[in-house]
């Protein structure tokens, strides 16, 4: 007759003595904490699965999970949807079922997930090209900077042209100013001596 003390035969009891286990008296250590599960008693092996297996007074000790378990993974940002991923042996496995983060396009769509669209892109148009948000467009050329206004024959404030570029002018010579004052001051000499002879 089973007296319910050790109801699924692994060999460990809720309370007293099991009478088809001769000598073996119930400690602690021997209490069956789920005596209707054959694989929950003192010393069992862990699992993740939510239950105290070993009867030590914890559940899952070590576990990220319960095996079996599901929750939702990935990113609902831009093209990406959201995948599943389901526990196994006490860890979550991969996100399978959504839509990762894949290179950019040039198409106006955020594939790599990141809130910007297109950046980036240009390695998926032709040489030459360059992604706009109008597509692959061909690269042109910048505009050429605007022409500098020549310095040369600038007038000067008393209406003089100067050449405010140039150190000199083709066809124009330069004399050292005090050849020019020497010359004069010669002149002058001259002049006076003329004044002097036609006097006497």
């Amino acid at each position: 007759v089973d007296e319910g003390f050790d109801v699924d035969a692994d060999g460990y009891t809720t309370c007293g003595s099991d009478p088809t286990m001769t000598g073996v008296e119930p400690t602690p250590t021997r209490v069956d904490c789920d005596d209707a599960r054959s694989d929950v008693h003192p010393g069992a092996d862990e699992v993740c699965d939510g239950v105290d297996n070993d009867c030590d007074g914890t559940t899952d000790p070590g576990c990220a999970c319960v095996d079996g378990d599901t929750q939702p993974c990935g990113s609902e940002m831009g093209a990406c949807t959201f995948g599943v991923q389901t526990c196994g042996d006490g860890v979550w496995g991969a996100c399978s079922g959504g839509v990762v983060p894949a290179p950019e396009t040039c198409d106006m769509v955020d594939e790599d997930c990141d809130g910007t669209v297109d950046e980036d892109a240009d390695a998926s148009c032709a040489e030459g090209e360059v992604c706009t948000a109008d597509g692959c467009l061909p690269l042109t050329p910048p505009d050429p900077p605007p022409a500098t206004p020549s310095t040369d024959d600038v007038p000067d404030e008393v209406g003089v042209i100067q050449d405010t570029g140039c150190a000199c002018q083709a066809g124009r010579s330069h004399r050292d100013a005090s050849g020019l004052l020497a010359a004069l001051g010669i002149l002058a000499f001259a002049l006076a001596r003329r004044r002097r002879v036609s006097a006497s």
